[in-house]
């Protein structure tokens, strides 16, 4: 028999806002995510390769910042002092993919149908 494995649809998770959504071919959508108050700044970009969103700080705000280990973790406070600095949060992007019709066989039978989820015969 032949299992077809589904996942999706691809959404951004809590705290994150779609930022731009891609169409890659008839069937396909990339859809970029960045942290919530976070700006996009115009190109979705492979994993670890660069900055996508943009939290702009402004002199005079003070950040919290936390370092450390998971478990072992101490803050930092900080008042910014310049103009023109930010932050670089991280991205998040996934594929959508439309529901295309499957063909899924068996050594007796074969039928035709739309996956959402996991299915298997």
């Amino acid at each position: 028999s032949t299992t077809v494995i589904s996942l999706g649809p691809f959404a951004c998770p809590v705290l994150y806002t779609t930022a731009t959504e891609s169409a890659l071919n008839t069937e396909t959508t990339l859809s970029g995510c960045c942290p919530s108050d976070y700006t996009f700044q115009g190109s979705i970009l492979p994993p670890l390769c660069g900055p996508q969103c943009l939290s702009p700080l402004t002199s005079g705000q003070v950040i919290t910042a936390k370092m450390g280990s998971l478990g072992n973790c101490t803050s930092t406070t900080a008042t910014i002092t310049e103009t023109d600095v930010g932050i670089w949060g991280n991205q998040l992007n996934g594929y959508m993919f439309n529901n295309i019709p499957v063909t899924v066989s068996s050594a007796s039978s074969a039928t035709s149908t739309t996956p959402s989820g996991i299915q298997s015969s």
